[in-house]
C-alpha cells in the first residue's frame, strides 16, 4: 500500500479548489493542507515559480483557481521534474490544453484511474510523481523495519 493510499490522500476535483482569490498566504495553507502528510510548498518557492515563468502572475496579489491548479500540480512533480523540464511542460501544456485538463489529468492518474484520452505527457509527469510517492512510501517502510530490529 501506498502513502497516498495510506493516508486516504487525494487532490481536490478542479471544480473544488477556491475560485475567490486567494493570497500568497492562504494559497499555501490550501495547498499543503491538500498535500498533507507529503511535503508542501513555502510562499519563497511559489514566488519563485512566478518570477521564472512557470506559475503565471497573481493578479491584485491574488491567484486563482487555475493558477492553484498549477501550484498542486507543480508541488506533486517538483520532485521528479526539474526547473527546465517544469518550464518546458508548461510551455507546451499551455499550447495543448486547458489548466482543467491538465490538473485533472494528474488527479486521476495519481487516483489509479488511466483515461483513453489523456495526454500522453502529462500522463508521464502524473506517473513520475505517482512513483516518486510510491518511493517514499518504501523509504519510509525500511526505516520503520529498520527501527524495529
Amino acid at each position: 500500500m501506498d502513502k497516498t493510499q495510506q493516508a486516504g490522500f487525494s487532490l481536490p476535483e478542479y471544480h473544488q479548489i477556491p475560485d475567490v482569490g486567494l493570497f500568497l498566504e492562504q494559497v499555501v495553507q490550501y495547498v499543503n493542507g491538500c498535500l498533507d502528510p507529503l511535503p508542501g510548498m513555502t510562499r519563497s518557492m511559489i514566488s519563485n515559480y512566478v518570477k521564472r515563468g512557470i506559475l503565471p502572475r497573481p493578479v491584485k496579489k491574488q491567484y486563482s483557481r487555475q493558477q492553484i491548479a498549477l501550484v498542486l500540480f507543480i508541488a506533486m512533480v517538483k520532485e521528479v521534474l526539474s526547473l527546465e523540464e517544469l518550464g518546458r511542460l508548461w510551455q507546451l501544456w499551455q499550447q495543448r490544453w486547458t489548466v482543467e485538463e491538465g490538473y485533472e489529468c494528474l488527479r486521476l492518474r495519481l487516483a489509479g484511474q488511466l483515461l483513453p484520452e489523456q495526454p500522453e505527457l502529462l500522463a508521464l509527469a502524473a506517473d513520475a510523481a505517482a512513483g516518486r510517492l510510491r518511493l517514499m512510501d518504501c523509504l519510509e517502510r525500511c526505516r520503520e523495519e529498520e527501527e524495529a530490529l
